[in-house]
């Protein structure tokens, strides 16, 4: 029998006690991360590790590229399917059909106004359920 496309991705719920514990939230704080299914994202975020050149003015290369926590932000994007996290009494990430539904500039910018506890914490849940994503010893993301 062939494989279908329309298989469910690997799901999983996660709670933030850590984060929570540190900044004595007294309700839980609750993520659901899905593994990354899809060929396109893997390639794209493999694609975001690589070096960027441009070329200026009489030929001078200069090498541009994004920083890890840069990579670790687009890594949950792209997995991240609820979150109850609130800002200013509105939820900090729009999801519709188990998906991100904000533009890229959009979920940077609400990313940046987490607290950095939250944000290791849901990349550290984001790499268990994808630990393709995590780095060995002695590799510098390139």
């Amino acid at each position: 029998m062939p494989i279908s496309l329309a298989n469910p991705a690997l799901i999983r719920e996660f709670f933030l006690v850590n984060s929570d514990q540190y900044f004595e939230v007294p309700e839980t704080t609750r993520i659901v991360v899905r593994a990354v299914d899809v060929s396109g994202e893997v390639i794209r975020r493999e694609l975001l590790r690589s070096d960027v050149w441009f070329e200026i003015n009489d030929g001078m290369r200069i090498a541009d590229n994004l920083t890890m926590d840069e990579i670790h932000a687009y890594e949950v994007m792209v997995t991240l399917v609820e979150c109850n996290i609130v800002d200013r009494g509105a939820p900090l990430f729009r999801f519709e059909n188990d998906k991100i539904s904000m533009t890229e500039e959009e979920f940077f910018s609400a990313w940046m106004r987490l607290p950095i506890q939250y944000a290791k914490e849901i990349i550290e849940c984001v790499h268990e359920l994808n630990p393709k994503w995590v780095l060995k010893e002695g590799e510098d993301g390139r």
